[in-house]
């Protein structure tokens, strides 16, 4: 425990009912303070879950979970931010609704394009050989696919936290091509260093990509009245939930979750530099944007379905 910090789980507005909360629950606050850039690190400690701020945050911080818990449950409909709130919940419910439904498809026995069972996984992992090959559509596709159930839901929790903010700042079709660009380039520099064997697949790229983007928008926020170290804190913060949450055993594929997140932050600055004024975008410009991610997938997918080869 750091001195010099408060928990500040105690002033949320849940946490007065039931004063302790599950490591789900405080993972899930710390998603949302570090979408808003507020600096803090989880800890237990006496099998209770602390979240730790700096005093002069800590009302902000308290704000900030609060408002995404009324989101959740009881959208208010009369003030001036609500709009953008709501649009933010619905985009973000689409894209993982699709995630969803294209992964029940993937699970069926299909036939179609020459396939008697279309072979999903086969044709459009991040293979990194087939990549080199010149396979690029695969760095699309692969985002698509997941490996079961649990891969799925857990890129579709932490994926909706960060799409949320996200679509606050760029707007929903903004947000969602950025995103996907972000995972694309993940995968791309990946494939760069990994061994030719490597196969990947999995949304969580982007996710972490996703972070990234939310990282190097807040970077420059205030840039004329903050320090180059102060600047740097919301990507150490995106740095700090990536070894939390991307960097466990099993299956996971550390360096894609790195180089989502890198990819993100590049963009990121990039985004908050040239166009952080004209952000979001007008609602048409917004809508071509999000059509634009959306055909680069449906064409990645009719390439690999027409045509990849299995070996």
């Amino acid at each position: 425990m750091d001195p010099h910090r408060v928990d500040i789980i105690p002033r949320v507005a849940r946490s007065r009912v039931r004063p302790a909360v599950s490591r789900d629950r405080a993972e899930l606050w710390s998603l949302v303070l570090l979408a808003r850039g507020i600096p803090h690190s989880v800890e237990r400690q006496d099998r209770v879950w602390r979240i730790e701020v700096d005093p002069e945050q800590a009302e902000e911080a308290v704000q900030e979970i609060e408002a995404f818990e009324g989101e959740n449950e009881e959208p208010e409909t009369g003030e001036s931010a609500a709009p953008a709130a709501s649009g933010g919940v619905e985009a973000t419910f689409w894209v993982m609704l699709a995630l969803m439904i294209f992964y029940k498809l993937t699970t069926m026995d299909l036939a179609g394009f020459g396939y008697q069972s279309i072979p999903w996984k086969e044709l459009g992992s991040v293979n990194v050989w087939k990549v080199h090959q010149g396979e690029w559509w695969r760095l699309i596709t692969g985002l698509t696919l997941h490996g079961d159930p649990t891969h799925l839901l857990s890129n579709v929790a932490a994926g909706s936290v960060f799409l949320v903010f996200l679509i606050r700042e760029l707007g929903p079709g903004t947000a969602w091509s950025a995103t996907l660009a972000a995972g694309i380039g993940g995968n791309w520099l990946n494939c760069l260093v990994q061994d030719y064997s490597h196969s990947a697949l999995g949304f969580s790229t982007s996710v972490f990509g996703a972070v990234g983007i939310l990282a190097g928008l807040r970077a420059l926020e205030g840039s004329g009245q903050r320090g180059p170290l102060d600047r740097l804190v919301p990507v150490g913060a995106g740095l700090g939930l990536l070894a939390m949450l991307g960097t466990g055993g099993g299956n996971i594929d550390v360096a894609s979750h790195v180089f989502g997140f890198a990819s993100g932050v590049v963009l990121g600055l990039g985004l908050g530099s040239v166009g952080r004024m004209a952000l979001p975008p007008p609602r048409g410009a917004d809508l071509w944007t999000g059509g634009l991610g959306l055909a680069l997938v449906v064409i990645s997918w009719h390439m690999a379905l027409t045509s990849s080869s299995i070996s």
